[in-house]
């Protein structure tokens, strides 16, 4: 693969929608352990690694803001 892997890449492949494979790779607990690890498995069969820059962002998405 050429491309750099990416959850929709993981989605097509699995069959499972983007967002089933963003909160299996995120081991959310509405995410069945079978499922998940089938996704986790073709995750690591693709070589995907969540980018770092994008992880800050997104874990800094629903932060609130403190009030002055």
């Amino acid at each position: 693969m050429d491309e750099i892997p990416t959850l929709s890449h993981i989605a097509r492949k699995s069959g499972f929608s983007k967002s089933t494979v963003s909160l299996a790779l995120r081991h959310h607990p509405r995410i069945p352990l079978p499922t998940r690890r089938a996704i986790e498995s073709i995750a690591r069969d693709i070589g995907y690694r969540p980018d770092p820059a994008l992880t800050r962002l997104a874990a800094n998405r629903w932060k609130r803001v403190p009030e002055q």
